[in-house]
């Protein structure tokens, strides 16, 4: 469990209100609550081990990245611009910066196995987690530039924020049904 309370750790230390005020949010942004979807995602049987033979990670995280966007549209088909966009710069803040700490805490926990001369046991959860969370994010990215949202103003609510057109633009799974046959 060292690796999720490392994540819980890195959590706990982001002062919200500091996001509030950097970004005029109407509200403090739960990451604790946002990292439960990622795990919630993880946990539903979503994960990479359910990845099929003849499907990449790649193909994998743009279906999830169309998925999500798909139900982000269907969410908020109807919904008023303003409230869509503070909607969607909360969860690219959210996401964003648990795709960060996530990353983090990767790499710290691979620099120690490392200096050890010895494999990092959590290599595996953790991966799947930054697939979710990698997913989570840039699926609110393709629906936030749907929706008008410009590059430029989502790198200004995440600073690591990399406009990858074909990643943005995920995978239609239907479109991708051959790497689900066994």
């Amino acid at each position: 469990l060292i690796n999720f309370n490392l994540i819980i750790v890195e959590i706990k230390k982001i002062n919200e209100e500091e996001f509030v005020n950097k970004y005029d949010l109407p509200t403090q942004i739960d990451f604790l609550y946002w990292y439960s979807i990622i795990n919630q995602r993880v946990n539903t049987g979503n994960t990479f081990e359910k990845i099929r033979p003849n499907q990449t990670v790649d193909n994998y995280i743009g279906e999830q990245i169309y998925g999500h966007a798909n139900e982000y549209s269907n969410t908020y088909y109807d919904d008023d611009i303003d409230y869509i966009v503070t909607c969607i710069k909360i969860r690219i803040i959210g996401f964003g910066v648990l795709n960060d700490i996530i990353i983090s805490v990767l790499d710290k926990l691979e620099k120690l196995a490392l200096k050890n001369k010895t494999v990092n046991p959590y290599r595996f959860e953790i991966n799947s987690k930054l697939i979710h969370a990698k997913a989570s994010l840039y699926g609110i990215v393709k629906f936030a530039l749907s929706k008008g949202v410009t590059a430029e103003l989502i790198k200004e609510w995440y600073d690591n924020f990399i406009y990858d057109e074909d990643l943005i633009e995920g995978i239609d799974p239907f479109d991708n049904i051959e790497n689900r046959i066994y």
